[in-house]
């Protein structure tokens, strides 16, 4: 596997370069095989292509503009995105195009935050509402958040005080929970005003997926030979000699 991936070349061109320029949708994502060593991705959803990826330090605001600069350079035309919701991102997308805040990595948060089995009642009702997200309108679904908070507002504020005179709030896990999900309100149901843009990441996620699969197989992998699988990977059209 090591002689072999010495040995292979990757295309010195990406997929963007390649491909007529057209109008398309970008889910973007990022993938790390160690900290400070990861790689961005944009994919169009509508070509099933990964069209451009490079690697970073750190998933920053300034590398996801970096990335879309360089594919609206050579006239690929951005007609929405979907993203992760990584902080300040969506507020700089959002002044290129519409953004859809992925739904999966929202029900992601708020199962970091609540656990799979919340015991709190508050919890599980806040949990039964994140389930609506897939199967349900921004009307509705602001509706059933809204009627959540006017249940279970003073919970949110309880607080428990400590022998240092300090406080904090009892709940506060429960409180982030409920902020993210208020917060990334306004970019969750980007998708069903823009039926171009999809409500989910799942379609990097596979690519992602694969890398990260690659990786753990071969865990023995100079540093070099793990960017050849990487990028060899994610162009979706590999040498079957290498695997």
């Amino acid at each position: 596997m090591k002689a072999l991936l010495d040995k292979y070349a990757p295309p010195q061109t990406q997929p963007y370069q390649e491909l007529v320029p057209q109008q398309t949708t970008l889910v973007i994502d990022a993938y790390f095989r160690s900290r400070g060593d990861g790689t961005l991705i944009f994919r169009s959803p509508e070509i099933g292509r990964n069209l451009l990826w490079f690697d970073i330090r750190y998933e920053t605001v300034h590398e996801y503009l970096r990335g879309v600069d360089v594919l609206q350079h050579v006239g690929w035309e951005i007609a929405g995105f979907t993203v992760d919701g990584r902080r300040g991102v969506i507020a700089a997308l959002s002044r290129i195009a519409a953004v859809q805040h992925c739904q999966f990595h929202q029900a992601q948060t708020i199962r970091r935050y609540l656990t799979m089995a919340p015991q709190l009642p508050a919890a599980q009702e806040l949990k039964a509402v994140v389930a609506l997200l897939t199967i349900t309108n921004r009307q509705s679904f602001e509706a059933q958040l809204l009627a959540w908070y006017e249940k279970w507002h003073t919970t949110l504020k309880q607080r428990t005080y400590h022998p240092s005179g300090a406080w904090s709030y009892t709940h506060q896990r429960l409180r982030r929970a409920y902020r993210s999900v208020h917060t990334n309100l306004p970019h969750l149901f980007t998708y069903q005003e823009h039926l171009a843009i999809p409500n989910t990441t799942n379609s990097l996620d596979g690519s992602i997926s694969h890398v990260r699969t690659m990786h753990r197989v071969h865990q023995g992998l100079q540093l070099r030979q793990r960017r050849k699988v990487t990028d060899t990977l994610l162009r979706g059209k590999y040498p079957k000699k290498l695997y």
